[in-house]
């Protein structure tokens, strides 16, 4: 059965300290209840969207291996202490889980909840310590690792989509998507969105290639189909062909990467599923990654003999990565 976050975090905080948030804030109890669960749902879809790139799921497990959750233990006397310092606290935290959608994120939750968007904010501080808190708590006494962490935060985006104000859900990558359609955004932008990660490595490839190479690859249209995998077996071999490609120092070696880039091709051939619609934040990791993989592929070929060692395995890798965009 599937642990549901929300509920769990909802339960912790009860309701009387419902009441005490509501005047921490400056808002009536029906407003504070409101927004409380879309507050809790944006904070921990935050956290999903940082898992959804290659290492995200680690980074936030090392992050939350040392978070305090002491506040957990008397949660009144936490949002009655300093408000200075808990606002200081609270605006940090929210950089750090939404980035440059802080402010829509707050103006969302304060016009679904009919609070305002002084009180969003304020409120969304003062959650984010109790829900980092409250999952540091969880994955020690449950004994998770960073691979499970991913997967507890993989399994809440059916219950936060539901819970999210509207437009939040494209915002943090949780649309629902069938038949190749999103059902909350217009299909053009979502198309592009759930393509762009493998437009990016097809990218990456196709100028590896090229040094390669002396013919031009053929690029599949992207514009008909999105590509269909799973997103973190994406990342994962996309950070192995970088790997391989990065310790090519002759032909031997050269050799060693053709082998690991034909095992991540063959990775990909598994993949089943779809990819998740991308965050900004998100997307600008992955493009980070393929950043890597193309200066990883520049070195390579540089290398005397390893051009005509690599291009076969290369050759492999793209057609699978045209299988998954349906080209």
């Amino acid at each position: 059965m599937t642990v549901n976050l929300l509920q769990l975090i909802q339960a912790e905080i009860g309701s009387a300290n419902t009441q005490e948030i509501g005047s921490l804030v400056g808002e009536s109890e029906t407003g504070t209840r409101s927004a409380l669960s879309k507050a809790i749902a944006a904070l921990l879809a935050g956290l999903v969207a940082k898992t959804v790139t290659g290492g995200g799921a680690r980074s936030l497990w090392n992050e939350l291996s040392t978070f305090d959750d002491s506040p957990l233990d008397d949660i009144g006397g936490f949002l009655a202490g300093d408000r200075q310092e808990l606002a200081r606290q609270g605006s940090k935290m929210l950089g750090d889980a939404f980035g440059e959608n802080t402010n829509s994120v707050v103006d969302a939750i304060a016009r679904a909840s009919g609070i305002g968007s002084g009180a969003s904010k304020s409120m969304l501080g003062a959650l984010a310590p109790l829900v980092f808190g409250f999952l540091s708590r969880y994955v020690r006494t449950h004994g998770l690792d960073a691979a499970g962490l991913g997967s507890l935060l993989g399994d809440q985006r059916g219950q936060l989509r539901g819970a999210l104000p509207d437009g939040l859900n494209r915002s943090f990558g949780l649309e629902e998507v069938r038949d190749g359609v999103s059902r909350a955004a217009a299909p053009a932008p979502s198309l592009f969105r759930r393509a762009l990660p493998a437009l990016l490595i097809l990218a990456a490839l196709w100028f590896g290639y090229r040094l390669l190479s002396d013919r031009d690859m053929e690029l599949p249209d992207v514009s008909a189909k999105p590509p269909v995998a799973a997103m973190a077996t994406l990342d994962q071999a996309l950070n192995d062909v970088t790997a391989a490609l990065t310790n090519v120092r002759d032909v031997d070696s050269a050799q060693r990467a053709s082998e690991s880039i034909r095992t991540a091709a063959r990775t990909l051939g598994s993949i089943s599923g779809e990819l998740p619609q991308l965050s900004d934040a998100s997307q600008a990791a992955l493009s980070a990654q393929t950043e890597r993989l193309s200066r990883a592929l520049k070195t390579a070929s540089e290398v005397p003999g390893a051009g005509a060692v690599l291009r076969p395995a290369m050759q492999e890798l793209q057609q699978q990565l045209t299988r998954l965009m349906g080209a």
